[in-house]
C-alpha cells in the first residue's frame, strides 16, 4: 500500500474512530485513538464503512427493502439501481386498455438508467430474446408472436417520449419522457390461450450502466465487483465522495484481483446448434448458467466450427438465459465484457461441447434500492468480493479477499509501552464453524437462494461437535462457486484465534489496515508469523509518538482454492410439473355411431366422440374438453359444449343415417389454456372409425344401418366416398 503523511493518518484515524460502522460480528471502539484500544475480533468483520455525510437512509439491513423480481403498482416507488448483468423490474407507471379491452398498454419501469442494454424480456419464466422482436418492437417468434409488442428505453438523460405509447395511450403525451429511467412500453393483444391468467409478471435481463475504469482512464462496462464499489462511493446515489478522496492506485490493484481467473471443476455443455450467420451457439437445456467472463474451451467429435480453435481459451458472452440457452464467444475477458465476439463462418460437425474451466475471481451483478442505508449497500457490494472498504488518510481504500505478501517484519524491539497484550482463543460465543447464506444469479432465476454451506469437520469437532453457523448473504454474487469460495475465506479467517493488541514504534507508520506483517517473538514461539493489520491509530505517550495496532493471525492458505473443492449446486430439485402453456391435443380421437329406434319407428343414430385419457393432469383432474360440430356443408360451427377433463367420450349429435358432419375437440387446462383442435371431417352418421390430428381416419368398418335399408353398397365406405345422402 502507498504510504501517506503522518498528519493525514492522524486525522483519518480520529475520524474513523468516531464514525465507524461494521458489517459482521463486532465493531471498533470509539476509544481507538486514545490510550485504550479495542481490537476487531469477529471472523466476518468486513465492510468497515463510515457513515455518510448526509443522513442515513431508512432500511438498514431489512431485506424487505431489497428490489425483487415482481412488478408492483404504487405511487411512491423508490428508485432501484443496477450493476452488471442482472434481472430488473420496479413497477408500473401506467396501465390502460383500448379497443374495447382487446389491447392492454403498459408502461413498466425497470430501474434507473442509463443502461448499456436491455436484453431478453421474461413473461413469467418464458424468455423473449432480442432476435424475436422486430424493429418496431413486435414479437415475431414463439408463444407471443403476433400478440405482443415491446419497445425498450435505456433511461438516457435526454430520452424522448415513446412514440408508440403516445399514439396508443390517450393519457401518455410527448412530455412523458421518463428521462433517466429505464422502462418498457408493452402492448398485449387479448388472447385467452396466450394470457390465461391476465397480465403476466414482466421482467427484463439488463446490463447496468457503463462505469469509469481507472485502469484505462475511460468508461467501460464490466461485471467487476471492485468497479461497482468505486462507483457507489463516488455516485450521487451513494456516498458522493470527492474524486480526490479515492485511492485509485489501490482500486486498480483490487480490480485486477477481481479479474483474476480461478480454476473450476470442468463443466461440459452440449451444443445443440451453431449459427454461423450470427455467431450464436445454442446449448441444450432450458437455462444458461454460463455467465459473462466464464472461461471455456470447445471440442468436437468431428470438426470444430471455422473460427474456433482447439485447446484455446474463450470467454462467454451470454445471449439468452431462459427457454433456449445461447452464447457467443470472445477471445479475452475484456472482449467478453465489451461484447466483441469471434467470427464463426461454419457450423462444424459431430458432437460439439463447450466446457467451462475457470471464472473471474470476484465478478457478479445485482441491484439495490435507494431506500436502503448506504453502509448496508456498500457492505453488500464489498462482501461479494470477500472484501472491505474504508478511508485511510482521508482516501477511500478497497481490500478484496486475496493473500497479500508481507513486506515488513516486527520483533520484540519494535514494541513500546508496558508489555504485549494478546489473546490466543475466542470464546465459543464468538466462534463459528459453518458459514451459510444466499446468493442471487442466473442459476436461481435471480431469486435469493442458499449456496452450499462452508464447513470443516475439524472445526466442528474442536467445538465439541456442535455446529455454530454464521450467516453471510452475498447479494452481488451470481455464481454458486464464487459464493462457496467467499464463504470458505470467511470460515477460515474466523478460526484464526490469535489476536495482538499492542503499541509499536513509529516503524509501524509504513503500514495500514489490510496489510500483512511478520511478527517474531521467541518467547511465544513465533518466527515470522503472519498477522493482518486490523486497526491502526496514533497515540502520544510517555514514550513519545507511538502506533497502536490491532493484529489478527492469518495465513496464505485461507485464500487457497482448488477446482475440486466446489460442492455441486442444484438451485431446486427437478420436478415433473407440466408447463401450463403446453397443453397437448387430445390423442387417439375417434367416432362411433349408436343405433336408436324411436317410438315412431324411425331409424336414427347418435354420433359420439371418443379419445384417450389426457396425459396432462391439469386437464384430466382440473380442466375440461371443448367440443364443436357442424354439418360438413355448413360454414359455422355450432356453439361449444364442454366435457369434464377426466372424460374419454361424449355424444355429439343425433341424426338420420348418412348425413356428414365435421367434429372437433380440444383440451383446456385449469388456467384456461387450450390445445389445438383435433378435427374429423365428413364423418358419416351411422358409421364409426378412428382418426388422428391429420384426419387420417381410414376405412369405415361398420355398416351404415343394421338392415342396410339404404340400398346395396358394394364399395368400402372410406373418406373418399363422396356419395352425400343415401336414401
Amino acid at each position: 500500500m502507498p504510504p501517506v503523511i503522518a498528519g493525514a493518518i492522524i486525522t483519518g484515524a480520529a475520524t474513523f474512530a468516531a464514525e465507524a460502522t461494521f458489517f459482521g460480528l463486532v465493531g471498533l471502539s470509539a476509544a481507538f485513538a486514545s490510550a485504550g484500544m479495542s481490537l476487531v475480533l469477529g471472523g466476518i468483520s468486513y465492510a468497515l464503512t463510515p457513515k455518510p455525510k448526509k443522513n442515513a437512509r431508512s432500511g438498514g439491513g431489512d431485506v424487505s427493502n431489497r428490489p425483487g423480481t415482481v412488478a408492483v403498482r404504487q405511487s411512491d416507488l423508490t428508485r432501484v439501481h443496477v450493476y452488471g448483468h442482472t434481472r430488473a423490474v420496479r413497477g408500473y407507471a401506467h396501465i390502460q386498455s383500448t379497443n374495447n379491452n382487446a389491447d392492454l398498454h403498459v408502461i413498466l419501469i425497470l430501474c434507473q438508467g442509463p443502461l448499456r442494454a436491455i436484453n431478453e424480456i421474461w413473461l413469467g419464466d418464458y424468455s423473449i430474446p432480442n432476435d424475436w422482436i422486430d424493429a418496431s418492437g413486435n414479437v415475431t417468434t414463439g408463444r407471443y408472436a403476433g400478440k405482443l409488442q415491446i419497445v425498450k428505453h435505456l433511461g438516457a438523460s435526454d430520452q424522448v417520449a415513446d412514440s408508440v405509447a403516445v399514439a396508443n395511450i390517450t393519457e401518455w403525451t410527448s412530455t412523458d419522457r421518463l428521462q433517466g429511467v429505464a422502462y418498457l412500453y408493452v402492448k398485449l393483444i387479448k388472447d385467452q390461450d396466450v394470457y390465461p391468467t391476465g397480465l403476466p409478471n414482466i421482467t427484463a435481463i439488463v446490463e447496468g450502466p457503463v462505469l469509469y475504469d481507472p485502469r484505462v482512464s475511460d468508461y467501460r462496462w464490466s461485471t467487476n465487483i471492485a468497479q461497482y464499489a468505486r462507483d457507489f462511493i463516488l455516485a450521487d446515489y451513494g456516498y458522493e465522495a470527492n474524486i480526490l478522496d479515492i485511492d485509485d492506485t489501490n482500486i486498480i490493484a483490487e480490480m485486477n484481483i477481481c479479474d483474476e481467473m480461478v480454476s473450476v471443476t470442468s463443466e461440459p455443455f452440449s451444443v445443440a446448434s451453431v449459427d454461423a450467420a450470427t455467431n450464436i451457439i445454442t446449448l441444450t437445456g432450458d437455462l444458461l448458467t454460463l455467465q459473462y467472463g466464464d472461461r471455456v474451451q470447445v471440442t468436437s467429435s468431428g470438426s470444430l466450427p471455422t473460427g474456433i480453435s482447439a485447446v484455446t481459451d474463450y470467454f462467454i458472452i451470454p445471449y439468452q438465459i431462459k427457454t433456449t440457452p445461447r452464447v457467443k464467444l470472445a477471445t479475452s475477458l475484456i472482449n467478453s465484457m465489451a461484447g466483441t465476439s469471434i467470427d464463426i463462418t461454419t457450423a462444424g460437425t459431430g458432437s460439439i461441447v463447450v466446457t467451462k474451466n475457470a471464472e473471474p475471481r470476484y465478478h457478479g451483478g445485482g441491484n439495490f434500492d435507494s431506500a436502503t442505508n448506504l453502509s448496508v449497500t456498500l457492505a453488500d457490494i464489498v462482501t461479494s468480493m470477500a472484501g472491505r472498504a474504508y478511508p485511510i488518510g482521508g482516501a477511500w481504500t478497497l481490500l478484496s479477499g486475496a493473500w497479500r505478501t508481507p513486506n515488513i517484519e516486527f520483533g520484540i524491539n519494535d514494541f513500546r509501552g508496558n508489555g504485549i497484550e494478546w489473546k490466543n482463543a475466542l470464546s465459543l460465543s464468538e466462534s463459528f464453524n459453518v458459514v451459510k447464506g444466499v446468493f442471487n444469479g442466473a442459476p436461481t432465476l435471480y431469486q435469493d437462494t442458499d449456496y452450499p454451506s462452508a464447513y470443516n469437520t475439524t472445526f466442528i469437532n474442536q467445538d465439541l461437535g456442535i455446529e455454530s453457523p454464521q450467516e453471510l448473504n452475498l447479494r452481488f454474487v451470481t455464481r454458486p462457486t464464487t459464493a462457496q469460495r467467499i464463504a470458505k475465506i470467511e470460515l477460515y479467517k474466523g478460526r484464526q484465534d490469535i489476536a495482538v493488541n499492542s503499541t509499536f514504534s513509529t516503524k509501524a507508520m509504513q503500514i495500514q489496515p489490510g496489510d500483512v506483517i511478520e511478527l517474531t517473538l521467541a518467547r511465544y514461539g513465533w518466527t515470522q508469523k503472519d498477522f493482518e493489520v486490523t486497526s491502526f491509530a496514533f497515540d502520544v505517550s510517555e514514550n513519545g509518538l507511538v502506533c497502536k495496532l490491532g493484529l489478527r493471525e492469518t495465513a496464505s492458505t485461507i485464500y487457497d482454492w482448488s477446482a475440486g473443492e466446489a460442492i455441486d449446486f442444484d438451485p431446486a430439485p427437478n420436478t415433473n410439473l407440466t408447463n401450463p402453456f403446453d397443453v397437448e391435443v387430445p390423442s387417439n380421437v375417434r367416432y362411433d355411431s349408436t343405433f336408436i329406434e324411436t317410438v315412431g319407428g324411425d331409424t336414427v343414430y347418435t354420433l359420439g366422440l371418443k379419445w384417450d385419457i389426457h396425459q396432462n393432469s391439469f386437464v384430466s383432474e382440473y380442466g375440461d374438453f371443448e367440443v364443436q360440430f357442424k354439418l360438413s356443408t355448413a360454414t359455422a360451427w355450432q356453439p361449444s359444449f364442454f366435457v369434464d377433463g377426466s372424460g374419454i367420450s361424449t355424444p355429439v349429435v343425433t341424426a338420420t343415417a348418412g348425413l356428414k358432419y365435421d367434429l372437433r375437440i380440444r383440451a383446456r387446462n385449469n388456467l384456461g389454456v387450450r390445445s389445438n383442435w383435433s378435427t374429423l371431417t365428413e364423418v358419416i352418421i351411422g358409421a364409426s372409425g378412428g382418426v388422428t390430428v391429420n384426419n387420417d381416419w381410414g376405412l369405415v368398418t361398420d355398416a351404415v344401418t343394421v338392415n342396410n335399408d339404404w340400398g346395396l353398397v358394394t364399395d368400402a365406405v372410406t373418406v373418399n366416398n363422396d356419395w352425400e345422402y343415401v336414401v
